[in-house]
């Protein structure tokens, strides 16, 4: 899991639009990714998915639109908690 110390690189969370053995291909060559699929939460909303990348200071990587969550930021580029 992400911890709270400095990175060189991007800690990434692929959600279920990404093929779900990236993750495992970025780990075994030393990064820190993991995917919706293993922790079981494929059938989150992007919202949801949104905050988990969010509280676990990882990037989400995905293949669809977060549009209705992009729309939703503050000038500060944090979404609303609505």
């Amino acid at each position: 899991m992400a911890s709270n110390e400095p990175r060189l690189y991007i800690a990434r969370y692929t959600d279920k639009d990404v093929d779900s053995r990236l993750a495992v291909q970025l780990r075994a060559r030393g990064y820190d990714a993991i995917s919706t699929f293993e922790l079981g939460n494929q059938r989150s909303r992007d919202q949801a998915q949104f905050e988990y990348a969010i509280s676990t200071r990882r990037t989400l990587l995905t293949h669809n639109e977060l549009t209705s969550i992009v729309a939703r930021q503050d000038p500060l580029g944090f979404p609303d908690r609505l």
